[in-house]
């Protein structure tokens, strides 16, 4: 059985053996590339979680000080009252702390079974590289 090559002119044979060999490295490319979608999604929500800790923490920290150096009367323009400045920096302040919590709770909660599953198939992989690369030869 005869097989046209991407490169014109250029032909080869392929055996049963090759084809399931060329199947098997195919259907691997593809579960590492879904769980590493899947992992990196997952980092993107810690990434998510701590980026909006930060935020909050310096909108708090603003208002805080803002409260402290007795600035609280500029917040008066947009209707934001001194009590209202303090408990908006407590708020944000307690919610930026909530998003660093939760940051950190994903993070212990990473999946290292997906992790290793992983692992396990890019070895694997690997091993069909070099085993197509030694039949090629």
């Amino acid at each position: 059985m005869t097989e046209q090559s991407p490169n014109p002119g250029e032909l080869h044979s392929t055996s049963p053996q090759e084809n399931t060999l060329e199947n098997r490295i195919s259907d691997l490319r593809s579960k590492i590339s879904d769980l590493a979608v899947e992992i990196d999604a997952h980092k993107a929500n810690i990434a998510r979680c701590a980026g909006g800790g930060v935020f909050l923490f310096a909108l708090a920290a603003l208002a805080t000080y803002d409260l402290l150096t007795g600035k609280s009367g500029l917040w008066l323009s947009i209707g934001v009252t001194h009590e209202n400045l303090l408990w908006l920096a407590i708020g944000l302040g307690g919610s930026s702390i909530a998003a660093f919590a939760f940051a950190l709770i994903l993070e212990k909660k990473r999946d290292t079974v997906r992790e290793n599953h992983i692992a396990e198939l890019e070895r694997e992989l690997e091993q069909l590289l070099k085993s197509k690369d030694r039949q090629t030869r």
